[in-house]
């Protein structure tokens, strides 16, 4: 056989555990745990959200200040409604503006939501890098977790 074919072969014999993990019929040792799915919800130090009150899927209101993160983990897999209220800063004045939004979310998969200015930027975690602690270094004084 060509080497191409072996290597085409060793490609589909390695990948093919792999893609098994995100069988829901078979059980997998290396698959993340049930209700692994967790939010971070972050205010940044700048722009006009001043906070932000949420709640996941009818669950209790945490409030998120600016330049703090909150972690909502213990999250099943599938679709998730987040409930929100921002507080604007505008002219000095201080107004609440509430909406809602649904998110799909995997075992082990974990969300970053970012209010800065009027609408949320949704991304996948890991943060860029300057947004995290250092292996092994003291714990962000801004994060706190919630389960």
């Amino acid at each position: 056989m060509p080497r191409i074919a072996w290597s085409r072969l060793a490609i589909l014999a390695l990948g093919l555990p792999l893609v098994s993990c995100f069988d829901d019929n078979k059980a997998c040792p290396s698959c993340p745990p049930d209700n692994s799915a967790s939010l971070v919800i972050e205010v940044s130090a700048n722009g006009v959200v001043d906070s932000v009150h949420i709640s996941v899927d009818g669950g209790a209101n945490v409030a998120v200040f600016r330049d703090e993160r909150v972690s909502v983990g213990g999250l099943a897999r599938g679709i998730h409604e987040v409930s929100t209220v921002r507080w604007i800063q505008a002219n000095g004045i201080s107004a609440p503006r509430a909406s809602s939004f649904e998110i799909q979310l995997d075992q082990g998969e974990v969300r970053v939501i970012v209010f800065h200015n009027n609408f949320p930027l949704i991304s996948a975690w890991p943060p860029t890098p300057d947004r995290t602690r250092p292996p092994g270094g003291p714990p962000d004084s801004r994060t706190h977790h919630w389960a």
